[in-house]
């Protein structure tokens, strides 16, 4: 992942197009800034997947993020 880029929030409302072609360019981050504090990250989606997935390197694991496991017996419990 590359070094993000800092943004304030009216350059991005102002330069929307350009930030997301930078994006797809150089990998991203970029950090929008809002009254001078760190408010959101902009990032590729392939980064965000490996993000909130790590352990199946990215792989998509359902809604909540968990790893589906087999029920003993083929049955399920409860």
């Amino acid at each position: 992942m590359t070094l993000p880029t800092f943004i304030g929030i009216t350059e991005l409302r102002n330069n929307v197009r350009k930030v997301f072609d930078r994006l797809s360019k150089d990998g991203g981050p970029v950090v929008v800034i809002r009254e001078s504090k760190p408010e959101a990250v902009i990032m590729p989606y392939k980064d965000f997947e490996t993000l909130v997935n790590p352990v199946r390197g990215g792989a998509s694991t359902g809604v909540d993020g968990g790893v589906a496991a087999p029920v003993a017996g083929g049955k399920e419990e409860g």
